[in-house]
């Protein structure tokens, strides 16, 4: 029974250690660190996670971006701004909270006063237009929770695959629709960029937890 126990989680460590990108940070607030050999936008693809597997890439030897999260990702987040709302409100669609954090860190860097050149407002960036309160839109939860909302319908429009709601989130879908696929654009693909390396640091921090604890219950050593 032991070593059943043993080999899924070094099995699982392994997995995991896959998934996760190797991303060097200089601190948990600061800015990401610039990475110089960074894989090009089009080589990332999303795999949809299914309850008998994992789905077949588009593309072999590539990056591979899940939207999976644990009960871990509550204590990550209990470090970030505003992070029990971005929980609650990811949840509620099914959504890595820490993509969530990643999104709002790349649009306005948790400041809730933000407003963009072209008027969208708060964490998130809502366009007023967009929303029957846009008074509202300074208020955090509420914010986040039309954020979330909306990307969890840009996520059905583009089949789960979280690169192109992440640049229809940044462009407009209907410009992801016309070039069938991340347009080209300096600013999308700069934004996508920036979210995929913060939700990578924050991933590894989730798996150090999980690491952590799975090695204080004693399932972690050599036989």
């Amino acid at each position: 029974m032991v070593r059943v126990v043993y080999t899924a989680s070094v099995a699982f460590i392994m997995i995991l250690n896959v998934l996760l990108l190797s991303f060097e940070t200089t601190s948990f607030e600061g800015e990401i660190d610039t990475i110089s050999d960074r894989p090009k936008i089009e080589d990332i693809v999303f795999l949809n996670f299914v309850e008998n597997g994992i789905s077949k890439t588009e593309k072999s030897n590539s990056i591979i971006l899940l939207n999976r999260y644990t009960d871990f990702s509550k204590e990550i987040l209990a470090r970030i701004p505003f992070g029990s709302i971005i929980y609650r409100e990811a949840v509620k669609y099914k959504i890595d909270p820490l993509l969530i954090a990643a999104i709002i860190k790349a649009e306005s860097v948790f400041d809730k006063h933000a407003v963009s050149k072209r008027g969208a407002i708060g964490l998130m960036q809502i366009l007023p237009s967009l929303v029957s309160n846009p008074e509202r839109l300074y208020d955090p939860s509420y914010n986040i929770g039309v954020g979330v909302r909306y990307f969890s319908y840009l996520l059905g429009e583009f089949s789960g695959n979280i690169i192109l709601a992440l640049a229809a989130y940044n462009a407009g879908p209907n410009a992801v629709k016309r070039f069938g696929t991340i347009p080209p654009y300096k600013e999308t693909r700069n934004y996508i960029r920036k979210v995929l390396e913060y939700h990578s640091y924050l991933k590894q921090l989730e798996a150090q937890r999980i690491i952590s604890t799975l090695d204080s219950k004693g399932l972690l050593y050599n036989l």
